[in-house]
């Protein structure tokens, strides 16, 4: 492990125009719940350096007891530590960190045992699993995107003896070649993505199934997506929640690359949101991309915004109150046509938004999500100056009014002595979702540290939020918490 300065006290952040944790905060967002959910008709089938944010020379600090120095990031887990249950093995590899109902972290990461990569699940400040624990299943790898209940139940996806599966707590729930639940007789599962599981531990993932055709007709088989559910991370009663081929809204799921892989269920296990292709009779015979939220398709490509029609859609999240966020972008010009929707309707544009004195020229939405107190967080990447920023809005169906949370170029001073220690060269997101913002006043980023000596590393930083008119009083038992 690196020899640093306690990290339990990180110092000012130093941003471009913008005051970091600023207090200007909307009223919360209705928590009023939408409408039903309509019917689904089924039928049977090299790193470089992040520009730097010009701001004065040094780093700005304060006493590393004042009481201001419990609201900044503070680095929970890097690359070289050494956490609980890892057995002496330094972390070599880390994922983003998502949220349980109790805003705990948790995330896939890999070990370096001596030359050797060693997959785990941390938790919560230690680590909850070990694939090298349990040599007689043939576990190796895991995939970045898991999920963890709030009594410590998993879900995640590692290769069994070189097969892609599913695993949980239990064991072996699915795996690639096995019988694909909900579909005719013959059919297979051919891969597991984006495991996630409910606070209460009902978990979710998308699937890729063959089934295979009646003899004499043209092609031998049919490939669907299919999004699973299971009720717990033992259970056998597996069942599809929208599939290739389901009738929504007057369009079908397409058959070839019909669900994507960015979905999202709520906490509460009774929404669900995900980028779908469909195909339109109305519309033409083409499958294009639109958004499914609980049994209806309310943005499609061809619908009118603002500015152009939409064409593509990248980012999802939904709350417990069937509110949601979208990201994606028009057919408007190229410097202008990313967007971010609450509720269907684009609130953010790129090119035009202030948020915070930040601009955001020619910028796309990297992270989103939103809590089941209608706050939200999200993170965009300036694609000309090479500068990430992270938001947060009191309210997500008035995202304008959001403040900024943490900006690339960023330097912290550890030490207090008036020098920065480390500098954020950029914020890591991988291919999966990137943010998790839970009931609790903390949300957690994946980010590319650079220190002083020299050292480059992954972290995970926990960033404290600031208050909102509606916190009176802190969340406790009786609140209906989740990962949002």
């Amino acid at each position: 492990m690196n020899e640093r300065a306690p990290r339990g006290i990180v110092i000012a952040a130093l941003l471009t125009g913008a005051s970091a944790g600023s207090l200007a905060c909307a009223a919360v967002a209705s928590d009023a719940p939408r409408p039903a959910a309509a019917a689904v008709v089924r039928s049977q089938p090299a790193v470089e350096p992040a520009v730097e944010p010009a701001a004065p020379a040094g780093a700005a600090t304060l006493p590393r007891e004042s009481a201001d120095a419990a609201a900044l990031p503070r680095v929970i887990l890097e690359d070289g530590d050494v956490p609980e249950g890892a057995n002496g093995a330094p972390v070599e590899r880390i994922n983003p960190a998502f949220t349980n109902g109790l805003g705990r972290p948790a995330l896939a990461g890999a070990l370096d045992r001596d030359g050797v990569e060693d997959f785990f699940i941390w938790y919560d400040g230690s680590i909850l699993w070990l694939n090298s624990d349990h040599p007689e299943d043939g576990l190796d790898g895991a995939e970045g995107t898991l999920g963890v209940s709030d009594t410590a139940e998993f879900v995640y996806s590692p290769l069994v003896n070189g097969v892609d599966s599913l695993w949980s707590d239990q064991g072996l729930v699915l795996g690639a070649g096995m019988a694909a639940p909900g579909f005719p007789e013959g059919s297979t599962v051919e891969s597991i993505n984006r495991p996630t599981m409910t606070p209460a531990g009902r978990s979710f993932w998308v699937s890729e199934v063959r089934t295979p055709l009646r003899e004499g007709m043209k092609r031998r088989e049919t490939v669907s997506q299919v999004l699973y559910t299971a009720a717990d991370a033992g259970s056998s009663a597996i069942e599809p929640v929208l599939q290739s081929g389901d009738e929504v809204d007057g369009a079908v799921i397409a058959f070839m690359n019909g669900l994507r892989l960015e979905y999202q269920a709520s906490d509460d296990g009774e929404h669900v949101i995900q980028v779908a292709n469909v195909v339109d009779p109305e519309r033409g015979r083409a499958a294009l991309p639109a958004v499914y939220v609980d049994g209806t398709l309310p943005m499609r490509r061809g619908d009118e915004t603002a500015n152009g029609t939409f064409h593509d859609f990248d980012l999802v999240a939904i709350n417990d109150h069937g509110h949601y966020l979208a990201s994606g972008e028009t057919d408007a010009d190229s410097s202008g046509d990313h967007f971010l929707a609450y509720d269907g309707e684009p609130v953010l544009w790129e090119s035009n938004e202030t948020l915070d004195a930040v601009l955001l020229p020619q910028a796309v939405v990297e992270g989103i999500s939103i809590d089941n107190r209608g706050r939200a967080v999200h993170a965009w990447s300036t694609q000309g100056f090479g500068t990430e920023y992270l938001f947060f809005a009191c309210d997500a169906s008035r995202l304008a009014d959001s403040t900024t949370l943490l900006a690339s170029g960023t330097k912290f001073d550890f030490d207090g002595d008036g020098v920065s220690d480390v500098l954020v060269l950029k914020f890591n997101g991988g291919n999966g979702p990137t943010l998790s913002l839970a009931e609790q006043d903390e949300v957690y980023l994946e980010v590319e540290l650079l220190y002083d000596d020299g050292t480059q590393v992954e972290a995970i930083l926990e960033i404290a939020l600031p208050a909102c008119p509606s916190d009176t009083v802190a969340p406790g038992p009786d609140v209906d918490a989740g990962a949002g």
